[in-house]
């Protein structure tokens, strides 16, 4: 169910979860599947000392998820180098989303 001009958006969020058994990584893997079910695209930079949560983070998008290593620690690196990323895809519009906040996805078109 593509959203109209979700090919313009790109969601853009940053995670740190120590275990993907921890409720918030859980809640990252289902906005990815949201944003995938409504045709966006997003970025995850993360943070995490394990590795596996950003491929979880990767195969509950289903291609519409790039999941990148932080680069510097730091929450506003880290955000810096998501919102870079997202322009460096094409968007026209990033939006900021909260990894846990995948209500939000169903309504962005509207937005």
């Amino acid at each position: 169910m593509k959203s109209k001009n979700s090919d313009k958006v790109v969601l853009a969020t940053t995670v740190f979860s120590n275990s993907l058994s921890e409720l918030r990584a859980q809640l990252v893997l289902r906005t990815a599947d949201e944003v995938s079910v409504h045709g966006y695209r997003m970025v995850v930079v993360d943070g995490s000392p394990d590795e596996s949560i950003g491929r979880a983070i990767s195969t509950a998008g289903r291609g519409s998820v790039s999941v990148e290593r932080e680069k510097q620690k730091g929450m506003g690196s880290a955000r810096r180098q998501c919102f870079r990323s997202a322009l460096e895809m094409g968007a026209e519009v990033v939006v900021w989303i909260e990894p846990e906040k995948y209500p939000i996805v169903k309504h962005l078109s509207s937005c």
